[in-house]
């Protein structure tokens, strides 16, 4: 089964359409994107999605980025007949992989947002999902998260306010608790609009982590096509 796993897209339909094209053309089944997906799901961009969703017509499977409104994701929802916002701490089969789905990050610029129109207090990863993963001693053979657990090597230098750090490196550290108890052989993430590829050494072996690329951006820097 092939599937493409896309980057942040902030709401941009039109740049969602040309990847589902692309996506399409190379074969895929099925989408998965990273988070930052919609923002704050207004009516245009509900409209605009169901309708580049159904000219395509693959399954598209969403979890939350720090960009996107919260609320939206404390369930499964359904938008139109082919997307699917998927929870935290939500784990299924999808070809022959056993796939985990963790969301969320820091928003470095929030102190310059609107809570509850530009920023969600609920954005960050959340500790319960990991603990609860550790608790059942949950296995997976891919992590898709919208942070990582190890920052991109050549991200550019920026200069946080040390609360804002901290909470990063905390965020951090959830998804690489959750690499740990997971012992994923790949994880995929969104948030730092920058594609890249590293090792993530675990406690049991060795995990690969690929970041993708956000819109605007080359479709071969930000989506990535897999069989499964």
């Amino acid at each position: 089964m092939k599937v493409a796993i896309l980057g942040d897209i902030h709401g941009g339909t039109r740049y969602l359409d040309w990847a589902l094209e692309h996506a399409v053309n190379a074969g895929a089944e099925m989408m998965i994107q990273v988070g930052d997906f919609g923002f704050n799901y207004n009516d245009t961009f509900l409209h605009n999605l169901v309708n580049v969703t159904r000219k395509h017509q693959i399954p598209l499977y969403a979890i939350r980025g720090n960009h996107d409104d919260f609320s939206w994701f404390t369930q499964r929802a359904q938008l139109g007949r082919y997307v699917t916002l998927i929870p935290d701490g939500t784990i299924m089969t999808i070809g022959k992989k056993r796939v985990a789905f963790l969301g969320g990050a820091v928003s470095i610029d929030r102190d310059h947002r609107e809570e509850n129109v530009s920023w969600w207090k609920e954005e960050r990863v959340s500790p319960h999902i990991v603990n609860a993963w550790m608790h059942d001693e949950v296995k997976a053979d891919v992590l898709i998260s919208h942070d990582s657990p190890l920052l991109p090597d050549k991200l550019p230098g920026i200069l946080l306010p040390p609360d804002i750090k901290r909470d990063c490196e905390e965020d951090r550290h959830f998804v690489r608790m959750a690499a740990e108890i997971l012992e994923p052989d790949v994880i995929y993430h969104g948030h730092y609009h920058m594609r890249h590829t590293k090792d993530l050494y675990l406690d049991t072996k060795k995990a690969l982590i690929e970041g993708l690329n956000c819109d605007g951006n080359p479709i071969d820097q930000s989506m990535i096509i897999l069989d499964w």
